[in-house]
Parts: structure tokens; C-alpha cells; sequence
């Protein structure tokens, strides 16, 4: 009787306690952007986007949001605290969320940054539908 009262107190004390502890490094781990440079960039142009594990086991692509549809962006340089893409030439001028996708390994597969991206057209201008 004693050891199964033990066992119910290890199951409630130490159980949780390696979970939490899980729980708190996979979300340390996930990819996070913290800004863009820069912030309105022309069909073709190149932007850096900064940030905490952005290397290749963790991010999978770099996707823009917004115009109505998804585009994936190629990556041309892509550290654990750096991803510089080039922004697709057929995007219309606008603004659009950046998403990452992440490795199957990580455990999320999609992660919303909640930075906007705006395109604008050759001379600089942008035309922002109202929302």
C-alpha cells in the first residue's frame, strides 16, 4: 500500500514536471522572426529577415500571404539567425504576412510571423486594398 501511494505521487510530482520541461524547449526552438529589412521591397529585390532559429533543420520555406493566395519565395541565404528571399516577380503591389514552414522534425508545420511585408511596383509606389 505504501509503494503504490508512492507511485501515484511520483506519477503527479515528476510526470508534469518532465512534460513541462518538454513542453518549454519546444518552444524556445521554434522559428521566430523578430523584424525585415526592408520593409516595402519591388517585385525581384532581395529582404533579410532577422531572427532566432531560422537555419535549415527548423525552416523548411518562407511563404507570403495577402493578394488573395500563398506564394513561396526562394531562399538565397538562410542562417540560424538570418533568411534573405527573393521576393517573386509576379506579386501585385500590397501588403503580405509572412509565414514560415516548418521541418516536420520541429513539430509545427506552419508558423504565422505576424509581419507584413509590402510590395511595391518598379517606381515605389504601393495601391492597399481597405480591409
Amino acid at each position: 500500500m505504501i509503494l503504490n501511494s508512492g507511485l501515484r505521487i511520483f506519477a503527479f510530482i515528476v510526470a508534469p514536471a518532465l512534460f513541462s520541461v518538454t513542453v518549454e524547449r519546444n518552444i524556445a526552438e521554434r522559428p521566430r522572426l523578430i523584424n525585415i529589412d526592408p520593409q516595402k521591397a519591388a517585385p525581384g529585390e532581395i529582404v533579410s529577415a532577422h531572427g532566432v532559429n531560422l537555419d535549415r533543420a527548423l525552416v523548411a520555406e518562407l511563404l507570403l500571404e495577402g493578394g488573395g493566395g500563398t506564394t513561396i519565395t526562394h531562399i538565397t541565404e538562410q542562417r540560424a539567425d538570418l533568411l534573405r528571399f527573393r521576393v517573386p516577380t509576379m506579386l501585385e503591389p500590397g501588403e503580405y504576412r509572412i509565414v514560415l514552414v516548418a521541418d516536420r522534425r520541429s513539430g509545427t508545420k506552419v508558423l504565422d510571423q505576424n509581419i507584413v511585408l509590402t510590395i511595391v511596383n518598379a517606381n515605389g509606389t504601393v495601391l492597399l486594398s481597405s480591409r
